[in-house]
């Protein structure tokens, strides 16, 4: 484990979206720390530069609002489906006031 190993992806999997989950001051520019890969469960422990597990945390939170983007559009493109087959339910008089 080595400073250029990208610490975003995991060792083992190649997954790119490993995250860290502790951390422990070792001196001032460097933290012990335990990263976490979602995909295959491995954990990665060692002493990282504070620059590079803030490098790490950039990408996370990058990753991370690009999903809730894509979360956003999913939802919409639902929301867009219900309503055309609530219109369509409703034009077919398969609408009852039972339904309610």
């Amino acid at each position: 484990m080595t400073e250029r190993d990208p610490l975003h992806r995991c060792l083992v999997c190649s997954c790119e979206f490993v995250h860290l989950v502790e951390t422990r001051p070792i001196s001032d520019s460097d933290l012990s720390a335990l990263l976490r890969c979602p995909n295959c469960g491995v954990h990665r422990a060692g002493v990282f530069s504070r620059r590079a597990l803030a490098g790490l945390e950039r990408r996370r939170q990058v990753g991370e609002d690009e999903l809730r983007v894509q979360l956003r559009r999913l939802e919409l493109g639902n929301r867009v489906d219900e309503i055309g087959d609530f219109a369509a339910a409703l034009d077919a008089d398969a609408i009852l006031p039972e339904d309610f």
